[in-house]
């Protein structure tokens, strides 16, 4: 019993020695924030450090300390590392989720490991009728499997009501993706929508979005219908004004004429 003991105290401190510490976190965003991951380590020496972001591949992005040039869509631009190790991310999008490793090295064959999985919610909105908008918890591999805890995705209106008891909104949802349909109408024109993540009860991230005028399509409608409901009512009025005026003017058109006739005949009867 003893023995076995020591044989396993031994083997941690081997894996300590030779594969580090293992510290492992999930950190919760949304798409557009600007979000730090943490670095646990030992050393306050962060020129040896390296940050991978693994999805569906493994990437270093991060090396000795310096955030490396010319990675692809444009990311080298929207990292910084920080004094402490830690690495910030700015303008984060879907393609951000995923996990990744700050490693650093303590000596040749010492360094310390984090295991930070990021989790991005975004919110899409598509084209077709009724309007309809997507909300996706975008992670490493498949949510389902990395999020073990009760969570749920909630859609709230601008007044913080919740839509699923909104008749005229129809929500289907699955454990990491929500899809909000419904028409639109005059009230909802500059509408933001909002998709909250909770995970065991708490607010862990929130995406929003604003509806413009025109993608509710009733924003050009809007101006037609009112110039045509006000012309509509004008009409009447339009019509008895030019009926008042051709009245008016008719008399003196007519003696207008009568005294052009008459100026005619006197001169006619004075020629010798």
């Amino acid at each position: 019993m003893a023995a076995s003991v020591w044989t396993s105290i031994v083997l941690w401190a081997l894996l300590r020695m030779y594969r580090g510490y293992a510290w492992e976190t999930t950190v919760f965003s949304s798409e557009g924030q600007k979000v730090t991951l943490p670095c646990h380590r030992t050393s306050t020496n962060c020129s040896s450090t390296t940050w991978n972001h693994n999805r569906d591949r493994t990437i270093q992005i991060v090396g000795y300390g310096m955030v490396r040039e010319n990675l692809s869509g444009n990311i080298t631009k929207r990292l910084t590392v920080e004094p402490n190790c830690s690495l910030t991310i700015l303008n984060v999008t879907p393609a951000d989720a995923g996990r990744y490793n700050c490693r650093v090295y303590n000596d040749l064959k010492n360094h310390d490991d984090s295991l930070i999985h990021l989790t991005v919610l975004s919110i899409t909105s598509s084209q077709l009728k009724p309007e309809t908008l997507n909300c996706s918890l975008h992670t490493y591999e498949i949510c389902t499997k990395h999020i073990q805890n009760d969570m749920n995705l909630i859609w709230l209106k601008g007044d913080g009501s919740d839509l699923k008891q909104d008749t005229r909104y129809n929500i289907t949802q699955s454990r990491c993706h929500s899809t909000l349909t419904g028409t639109l109408d005059q009230s909802d024109h500059n509408g933001k929508w909002t998709c909250q993540l909770t995970v065991d009860g708490k607010l862990e991230s929130s995406a929003s979005y604003i509806t413009s005028l025109s993608e509710s399509g009733t924003a050009i409608g809007l101006p037609i219908r009112l110039a045509v409901f006000f012309f509509i009512l004008a009409l009447p009025l339009i019509i008895g004004a030019v009926i008042y005026t051709r009245k008016r003017t008719q008399p003196i058109r007519d003696q207008v004429s009568s005294g052009t006739e008459l100026h005619e005949y006197v001169n006619t009867n004075n020629k010798p």
